[in-house]
């Protein structure tokens, strides 16, 4: 892969919005942090797919949790 950034950060970009990576993954491959990637997703028109903050997680397992009662 090439080194310049800009080149990476699109890579990273397309596979995301192709649901080819997850959103750590494709902070991997642009070599940003996993907020980098979202601020740079959200610049950029990119919807977020998933939860964004673990307390969204854990509520989403506390209500699987109660619904399997």
């Amino acid at each position: 892969m090439r080194k310049n950034p800009e080149y990476k950060i699109e890579i990273a970009i397309e596979r995301y919005k192709d649901e080819a990576v997850s959103l750590e993954k494709a902070a991997d491959i642009a070599s940003v942090s996993v907020e980098e990637m979202k601020e740079t997703l959200r610049s950029r028109g990119v919807a977020l797919k998933g939860p964004e903050h673990k307390g969204e997680i854990d509520d989403d397992a506390e209500r699987a949790r109660r619904a399997l009662r």
